[in-house]
């Protein structure tokens, strides 16, 4: 999977997490599930000074330094 800054769409990463199982679950519960533990990972990381930074014009995510979302949002 690519990244290094770059977003990388939602349907990538799921792809991704389920890439060895046989029979994923259906796209709505899949979905729900990612986001919540998305939200779990997000308050982890701001923890140790990242951030989950959701890209809508790709419909992804990027994870960047909060120093460096900070930024951006000036």
């Amino acid at each position: 999977m690519a990244g290094r800054g770059q977003p990388i769409p939602t349907d990538a990463i799921l792809r991704a997490i389920y890439r060895d199982d046989d029979s994923p679950p259906d796209p709505a519960p899949m979905y729900a599930t990612f986001k919540e533990k998305l939200s779990l990972m997000r308050g982890k990381l701001a923890r140790v000074g990242l951030v989950v930074e959701n890209v809508a014009r790709f419909g992804g995510y990027r994870l960047v330094r909060l120093d460096a979302a900070a930024d951006r949002a000036v």
